[in-house]
């Protein structure tokens, strides 16, 4: 069974929880999963499947990026994902922007020398 190796938490600079992630689903403070944070693809049984970055231009947006690998044959790779996290939603708890989830920017074919 798959172990989450790789999580994300993001906290305000008062150090209070705003959401955290296993790169398959995004919780709020309150251990929720948020409406739109699940179904991502972060893969469980690797490392740096998750990360976030918060926005520049944008306090309250975060763009949360995911990897997928699949070790188990066959072995495949689903590149990297971006989905954009808005503490505005849900009352302020957070969700994922319903048009800016799991947007593929790479995949490993985009690298041939590399498989």
């Amino acid at each position: 069974m798959p172990v989450a190796r790789a999580c994300i938490s993001v906290s305000d600079s008062l150090g209070n929880l705003l959401f955290y992630s296993d790169g398959q689903r995004v919780w709020n403070r309150n251990h929720q999963v948020m409406p739109n944070g699940s179904g991502l693809q972060g893969g469980l049984g690797q490392d740096q499947s998750v990360n976030v970055v918060q926005q520049i231009e944008d306090d309250s947006s975060y763009y949360l990026f995911t990897m997928k690998s699949q070790f188990i044959p066959p072995v495949s790779y689903g590149g990297l994902h971006y989905s954009v996290i808005n503490m505005r939603l849900d009352g302020g708890l957070g969700d994922i922007d319903p048009g800016q989830k799991e947007i593929q920017l790479q995949t490993m074919n985009d690298f041939p020398s590399l498989m």
